[in-house]
């Protein structure tokens, strides 16, 4: 008997739901179709963001740097990675941010793992515009110098490095000295003997003179571009899913109002 009941009751739920429906369907799609209007409205006004992105590693070597392992540690990166990510929290970002019209919203550094190495960065970065974003870069690494603990292990790097080209250099004016002095006895004695100790200085040389170069041109910015920037595009915003929300809220607007129409004929 419950259950005939039950049935019955839904049955007639069913029965009003649906003349409530009809009855209002008109007003229904009048508040539907200025829901989906505002809908594309909020889509057209909303300002368009758009974003760039960048792959880079860090000039700062490992602690147990050497001369034969040049292979930055976890640590380096991270430093880099975290100091960039903590850009947001100032305020004077936003007012440094504001170059070539170009506002910075926000600033993101993720470790990027390969064959569980973690040697780069990738930077993702907010903006308001698509103006030229060439500058960031360097805007970027300006950043990071003004980091007394990063600006100090690159200044003792060059220091460091400065000091081997010098003990390089000792080494080659040495060897260059042998090789001279060898060569001017087999003159003496009118005979050129190219021997095994020749060969060897003479490869000793080339390594020694390799070194140097490597770190002549060694690159001891904070943050060393692998892939640069790109040209900022456009964040796709979710246009349908803004104008069904917009949809959705005036269409519950739309029932209200019926709702309230039917309370007040019930008050009557």
């Amino acid at each position: 008997m419950n259950n005939s009941n039950t049935e019955i009751d839904l049955i007639a739920l069913l029965i009003k739901t649906t003349k409530f429906i009809k009855q209002y369907f008109i007003l229904f799609v009048i508040f539907l179709f200025i829901g989906v209007v505002f809908g594309v409205i909020a889509f057209v006004v909303i300002p368009k963001n758009y974003y760039s992105e960048m792959l880079a590693t860090t000039g700062l070597e490992s602690e147990y740097y050497t001369e034969t392992n040049e292979k930055m540690t976890k640590k380096e990166v991270e430093l880099i990675a975290t100091t960039l990510n903590n850009l947001n929290n100032f305020d004077d970002f936003k007012k440094q941010g504001l170059v070539n019209n170009v506002k910075i919203g926000k600033i993101e550094a993720l470790l990027v793992e390969e064959d569980k190495n973690i040697t780069e960065i990738k930077i993702s970065i907010d903006l308001n515009s698509k103006s030229d974003i060439k500058f960031l870069t360097s805007f970027l690494n300006e950043y990071l110098e003004k980091n007394e603990y990063i600006n100090n292990k690159l200044e003792m790097q060059k220091t460091k490095n400065s000091k081997l080209i010098k003990k390089f250099d000792l080494e080659i004016s040495e060897l260059d000295s042998l090789q001279k002095l060898h060569l001017k006895r087999n003159f003496a004695d009118n005979q050129i003997v190219y021997d095994n100790s020749s060969a060897m200085n003479h490869q000793i040389l080339l390594k020694l003179y390799e070194k140097k170069l490597i770190l002549q041109n060694k690159n001891t910015k904070p943050l060393i571009v692998i892939t640069d920037f790109f040209p900022a595009k456009e964040k796709e915003n979710n246009k349908i899913f803004i104008i069904l929300v917009f949809a959705f809220i005036f269409l519950s607007i739309g029932i209200a109002v019926a709702m309230i129409k039917e309370l007040l004929k019930l008050s009557k």
